[in-house]
């Protein structure tokens, strides 16, 4: 009998959970396609806006007019600039009463936890 759930992703299945794993390439690409989906369904952010937040919060030069350039300059952060990165956009977001700052709370939890 197959003690491992039908359906579930190799990794989740296979993969020894309680081993923590270094920061990843494809762990930072899902991070920031989750910002490029955050930007499209926000009437406050833009790509620009969150590139100055970037700049002014963590001084880190980041300039993105596009979206698409700023998916590029946050996979390329420094790891704890990019761990901060996901603090500052909770907070911009308006913290736990936004409902775009609880989908990008709730998503960067399950990303990291997976």
């Amino acid at each position: 009998m197959n003690s491992k759930p039908d359906g579930q992703r190799f990794t989740f299945a296979y993969r020894d959970r309680s081993i923590l794993v270094e920061d990843s390439t494809k762990m930072r690409l899902r991070i920031a396609e989750l910002l490029r989906h955050i930007i499209q369904r926000s009437s406050d952010f833009d790509a620009s806006a969150v590139s100055g937040l970037i700049r002014r919060e963590l001084g880190v030069p980041v300039s993105a007019y596009y979206t698409s350039d700023l998916v590029s300059a946050v996979e390329a952060m420094g790891r704890d600039d990019f761990l901060d990165m996901i603090t500052i956009m909770f907070v911009a977001l308006g913290g736990k009463s936004n409902s775009l700052a609880i989908i990008w709370r709730d998503q960067i939890a399950r990303i990291l936890a997976e």
